[in-house]
């Protein structure tokens, strides 16, 4: 993370322009456009959403910085530890940055417990990643982004039924949303 965005910020810096990272810029802005038709879909507004991401690379935090910016204030953010909060003693500058602008419920605890009650799950992490039986906790009408590619979080054959919009990374998939 911190060599992509490091890379990225010192191009910006250097250039005195705006830079396009598509793996950060490129996920965000469509995961934004696909976030937005799928609260629409559900009957919800993007700033009522509590979303749990499981992956806090570039592209996860590229992510979660427009959807903080665009008005949703209630990101659960995860990588490999769990569930990213200002208590880890783990984090890198990025991910502090990260746990102070997200969690504001202040959870704590593994990926799983992040799951609970949330509106939207949005993966850019790795392969089979998440149980459905996590997706299960989540709430009525469940938005489902598993974008790793090419093997998704959770396949989209595999979430329970509360979810209302499953969407994956994967082009052979009717329901692709991602950058590429």
């Amino acid at each position: 993370v911190r060599v992509c965005v490091g890379v990225e910020r010192g191009r910006r810096d250097a250039l005195g322009s705006p830079v396009f990272h598509d793996d950060q810029h490129g996920s965000a802005v469509g995961g934004r456009a696909a976030l937005m038709n799928a609260a629409r879909a559900t009957g919800r507004s993007l700033d009522d959403l509590r979303i749990v991401m499981l992956g806090m690379g570039a592209a996860g935090v590229a992510c979660g910085d427009l959807l903080n910016h665009v008005g949703v204030a209630d990101i659960i953010g995860c990588d490999r530890g769990g569930i990213i909060h200002p208590g880890r003693d783990d984090l890198d500058e990025i991910k502090r940055a990260v746990a102070e602008r997200t969690n504001a419920g202040h959870r704590t605890g593994g990926t799983a417990d992040a799951f609970a009650s949330t509106d939207v799950f949005i993966g850019l992490s790795g392969p089979n990643t998440v149980e459905p039986a996590w997706v299960g906790a989540m709430a009525d009408d469940a938005i489902v982004f598993a974008l790793a590619n090419p093997v998704p979080e959770i396949m989209p054959e595999r979430p329970p039924g509360n979810v209302a919009v499953a969407a994956t990374g994967r082009s052979d998939y009717p329901n692709q949303t991602h950058n590429g």
